[in-house]
């Protein structure tokens, strides 16, 4: 059959199976630490950097290419001309979409919606840290009654269990080796070419 008709079912497929291996990490991260009791804890202030999003649109806005800019929702499909933070990162709404963190790899630009988080990788794995973040209930941390949003300082006091960095390795092996998906996302720019997006989807 043509690949218009079978386009479908196949996106459909790996939904389907995109889902099941994200319920399947954070059912063994859940097994592995959260059901364990006794593990160290630390502030997040202690293993982590919150970068502050800033508004893109005066100075560095490039509407071809350049670093993807993402808000509390993912990538915005637009470009700055500089970056704000590198290396594996976690996006964490500031306002709007607060409780689904997104990772990412590579240089971005996030808004004033979103916080960028860069972890100290000599205690806390990035990947780890991803599926730990996903755990926290962010709108209990709620400020507005309106459109939800989260504060800096109210992140920097939350606690985080901290295993060996063995432990959280193996964690991540495991995730790596159960991961047969492999994505290469290719976004359309407006001059017709593609530009390829530094996303990390697990």
């Amino acid at each position: 059959p043509p690949r218009s008709t079978l386009f479908p079912y196949t996106t459909l497929f790996r939904s389907i199976r995109i889902n099941i291996t994200k319920h399947l990490y954070k059912s063994r991260f859940k097994e592995m630490f959260l059901s364990r009791k006794g593990l160290p804890k630390r502030k997040w202030a202690d293993v982590l950097t919150i970068y502050n999003g800033r508004d893109y649109k005066k100075n560095v806005f490039n509407e071809t290419e350049g670093f993807p800019v993402y808000g509390s929702g993912g990538f915005m499909y637009v470009y700055a001309d500089r970056f704000i933070c590198e290396g594996t990162l976690i996006i964490i709404g500031r306002k709007g979409t607060i409780d689904r963190p997104i990772l990412v790899k590579g240089k971005i630009w996030n808004i004033d919606t979103a916080f960028g988080i860069k972890t100290d990788s000599k205690v806390l794995n990035p990947v780890f840290f991803y599926y730990r973040s996903k755990f926290y209930d962010y709108k209990d941390m709620n400020k507005q009654t309106t459109k939800p949003s989260l504060t800096k300082s109210d992140l920097l006091k939350l606690d985080i269990e901290l295993p060996s960095m063995n432990e959280q390795r193996t964690f991540v092996d495991f995730v790596e080796q159960a991961d047969k998906l492999k994505f290469n996302f290719f976004i359309p720019s407006p001059n017709g070419n593609y530009s390829k997006i530094p996303f990390v989807f697990l």
